[in-house]
């Protein structure tokens, strides 16, 4: 079985906790490993934020690339999926 919704959301309110409790990259391979599991019509769904200026869209497929390489979508997407859910 792979990572659940619920799985992601606690290891992100630790994120915020306990920040040294596990590094951003093992955060990734969860993210990665929810994103196997999700059926294909939901990967090419779409999440992100809009703030005054701009707006950044991603699809789930490109989730984990974009965590790595957006530091802050990555902060975002953690503080998000934490205290409300994504």
């Amino acid at each position: 079985m792979g990572v659940t919704f619920e799985q992601l959301r606690q290891h992100a309110a630790l994120m915020l906790e306990k920040p040294l409790s596990f590094s951003k990259e093992d955060f990734i391979k969860l993210v990665e490993e929810y994103v196997e599991g999700l059926p294909e019509w939901r990967k090419d769904a779409l999440l992100g934020y809009k703030v005054p200026g701009k707006v950044v869209a991603v699809r789930y497929r490109d989730l984990p690339r974009v965590l790595r390489e957006d530091e802050e979508f990555f902060r975002r997407y953690v503080r998000a999926l934490a205290e409300e859910g994504v």
